[in-house]
């Protein structure tokens, strides 16, 4: 038995709290747990002493070694505080936690290497759990009602010793309390193997309702079990209750799902999950007609509903001219997609579009927030004149992470604003980290990017990969007298697309700007492969915004900047690092255009513009 959760397991939420100026504490196998514990040369000696006297919002690192300990958690965070977190100090050197010596049994009866019972705002990572048995034990245990409990980056093996009534169950989550649920809780990139749950199972969770789709089930039936499966998805989207899980088996369902029904922040989401992550139920859009109360085609539509999340499908086979593989519509919160598969949403017009996935909302007074796209494959679809995955109107608060996103015929990711069919509402806040995406071409004018911000705010994209497309970022602002502000570009690797790798602003005095973003330690390699003139980095109507400590890489042509004479001369460019093309190739050879003025090599640059006084450049050898 080997279970690897390269993706959240989740009962509620991600919420990732940090907290600023927050007390760190220290465990060490040198250390005692007389002492303060507030440094490495006051360290505690045992993880219990830590689990005893932590305080919310605090971090706890321990030490590599073997902790021979069972650790019950008598602490926890809060809201206001944030976590407490319990750490590895080196996650390429994990602490182990060894059940060897073990004896203690918890609260509940059950012998655990770590166990947390009725307690909020805890999050466990970066450590080995391993050599407890037991007929009865668990290497991590969760008991009774609380909520935001977090397992992360945990490696649990040998738990041993199962028998019929119990198990030796890798990681275990139960709650009997019918007034307080257990919610948020996530299980996430653990690794977990050679455990003997015997008669329960390596990873469980109980104390939800459980629901099941399968080919071979009736909408008669109960739902409640494999054996009394649904047939349909649409019968689980109507029926399911707050906090349960409805299980889709694999085959091919020929449905456009409506999802009906939602959770809530007391008794957790709703989770659609295909029942094996290595074998995805697929919806296929072949026999699709129904359309969606927006008037759109859609495989799996969500409007106006909140606790509701997605994972492990396959979404394939639509055809429209506006259409999408899953949509969201108007207000609410707390929607997740998680390792979606979508691809072959074919025939988008002028007029809408072929999207893998799209949320908008037109509401003034409702937003749409807490919603996450995380580690889904979206390829070969037809956005045509809109986006692969794209996010309109009034949104806040949004993930975008993990993504793999290529072979589109349109913008790859979007956050757009301003625009009336929303009310000119904008996507005010989000996140788009760790993503990757390439070939992305617009056949109209070869000018789809990667990633694009058109008329959004406050927008962090960092870690992400933008390759083999028209454009590589693009921060813009489409519509006339709009703006777009406060974006984080960071940290991104953008390299070999056919214009420029990085660009921001109005692309003309009739669109809207860009102000006050920073553009900081990207790495740009030879972008620009047509020779358009764009260079690496492509300034229009912008003003008030910082590029650097960039890396940049140009092509043989060695053009690294074009800023516009207009609209582009307002911003700060400084400690950027420069490596011109070609053998023997020194900073004479690198090509500024600032506005009219053509400055060959740095120096040249720095003298007309009084900007980048700190820039470096790599000689080539």
């Amino acid at each position: 038995m080997f279970i690897h959760l390269p993706f959240a397991t989740f009962v509620s939420i991600l919420l990732w709290t940090e907290t600023v100026g927050s007390i760190s504490y220290y465990v060490t196998k040198s250390g005692k747990d007389t002492n303060a514990g507030t440094s490495a040369a006051t360290a505690w000696l045992t993880i219990q002493k830590a689990a005893n006297s932590a305080t919310a919002g605090s971090t706890v690192y321990v030490g590599p070694g073997i902790y021979y300990e069972t650790v019950t958690i008598n602490v926890q965070g809060n809201s206001k505080d944030g976590y407490i977190t319990f750490t590895g100090s080196a996650s390429n050197n994990l602490p182990i936690i060894s059940g060897k010596q073990a004896k203690t049994v918890s609260a509940d009866g059950t012998l655990n290497l770590i166990y947390i019972q009725q307690k909020s705002y805890v999050r466990l990572m970066n450590f080995e759990l391993m050599n407890l048995t037991s007929p009865d034990c668990a290497g991590a245990r969760v008991v009774g009602g609380g909520t935001n409990v977090e397992l992360r980056n945990l490696l649990v093996h040998d738990i041993r010793g199962g028998g019929e009534s119990g198990g030796a169950i890798a990681i275990s989550a139960y709650n009997k309390d019918k007034t307080t649920s257990l919610s948020q809780l996530i299980v996430d990139n653990c690794t977990l193997h050679d455990c003997e749950p015997a008669w329960s199972e390596a990873l469980t969770f109980m104390g939800s309702i459980s629901y099941y789709v399968s080919k071979s089930g009736k909408d008669s039936n109960a739902g409640t079990s494999a054996a009394t499966a649904w047939l349909t998805i649409q019968k689980a989207a109507n029926s399911a209750t707050a906090g349960s899980t409805v299980y889709v088996g694999p085959g091919i369902y020929y449905e456009t799902v409506t999802i009906n029904v939602q959770g809530n922040s007391k008794d957790g989401y709703i989770t659609f999950t295909g029942l094996a992550s290595n074998n995805l139920p697929v919806i296929s859009g072949k026999q699709a007609k129904t359309v969606s109360a927006d008037g759109t085609l859609n495989l799996i539509y969500i409007q106006q509903k909140s606790y509701v999340r997605i994972m492990n499908f396959e979404l394939m086979n639509l055809t429209s001219p506006d259409c999408a593989g899953a949509r969201v519509v108007g207000g609410g919160t707390n929607i997740e997609f998680r390792n979606l598969l979508v691809h072959d949403i074919r025939g988008g017009g002028e007029s809408g579009g072929a999207i893998a996935i799209s949320a908008y909302n037109k509401d003034k007074t409702t937003s749409l927030s807490q919603l996450v796209v995380d580690n889904c494959t979206l390829h070969d679809c037809e956005p045509a004149w809109s986006e692969a995955l794209t996010f309109s109107g009034n949104i806040q608060n949004l993930q975008v992470t993990n993504n793999r996103i290529y072979n589109m015929n349109n913008i790859g990711i979007d956050f757009a604003g301003g625009w009336s069919w929303v009310n000119g509402l904008s996507v005010t806040s989000g996140l788009c980290a760790n993503n990757t995406v390439w070939n992305i071409h617009s056949p109209v004018d070869s000018s789809a990017a990667g990633i694009y911000v058109d008329g959004a705010s406050n927008i962090t994209i960092e870690f992400n990969e933008v390759y083999n497309s028209d454009m590589g970022i693009e921060v813009g602002a489409e519509v006339k007298g709009h703006i777009a502000s406060n974006m984080t570009v960071r940290q991104n690797y953008i390299h070999n697309n056919t214009n420029f790798g990085l660009g921001f602003g109005g692309y003309d005095s009739k669109r809207g700007f860009v102000i006050n973003s920073l553009f900081e330690n990207n790495r740009l390699e030879k972008n620009d492969v047509s020779m358009s003139g764009s260079g690496e980095i492509t300034v229009v109507y912008a003003s008030g915004n910082t590029v650097r400590d960039n890396t940049v890489k140009p092509n043989k042509q060695n053009l690294v900047l074009t800023v516009d004479q207009k609209g582009g001369l307002n911003n700060t460019f400084d400690y950027d690092i420069y490596y011109p093309y070609g053998t023997g190739a020194t900073q004479s050879q690198l090509i500024f255009y600032w506005g009219n003025t053509e400055c060959d090599g740095l120096s040249a640059f720095q003298k007309k513009s009084k900007q980048e006084t700190h820039a470096q450049v790599v000689n080539s050898g």
